[in-house]
């Protein structure tokens, strides 16, 4: 998170979490589990996974451009979804092209109700990869 473009985001008073870079214009559903809020304005989308972990996926475009109405979410809150879920697009080409990149940040927002929280190694990830790991409780 303390790459962040948004540094709004960098600090932990919003939740622990991770923030990629995206190349692709599809975000997927990285659990099963709940929609519960789709942003007005465009620019976050709020899951329940089935284990209880609160996830709010922010879209942020560096330089300082507006974030508002580049996500085009596929989902409405409340609903199901499936790990692999196509639930956004993103035209990144019409937005890589004024403002840079894209930054999603993906914040566990009761991040406080776990033991731990641990990032994976920076670096590129595909769908699929392993972002965090979660300590849920401590071993005897």
């Amino acid at each position: 998170m303390d790459q962040m473009s948004d540094l709004a985001f960098v600090d932990d008073d919003h939740g622990e979490g991770v923030c990629i870079s995206l190349e692709e214009g599809r975000i997927k559903a990285p659990f099963d589990g709940m929609v519960i809020d789709v942003d007005p304005q465009n620019h976050a989308i709020g899951l329940l996974s089935e284990n209880g972990m609160m996830l709010d996926m922010r879209i942020f475009q560096n330089h300082g451009a507006s974030s508002k109405n580049i996500l085009k979410a596929s989902v409405e809150a409340p609903s199901r979804i499936k790990k692999g879920d196509t639930i956004a697009f993103i035209d990144l080409q019409k937005f890589n092209s004024d403002a840079g990149h894209i930054d999603i940040a993906l914040i566990i927002k009761n991040s406080k109700d776990y033991l731990g929280i641990i990032p994976a190694t920076a670096g590129k990830v595909d769908y699929g990869d392993l972002l965090v790991t979660t300590i849920v409780s401590e071993t005897l």
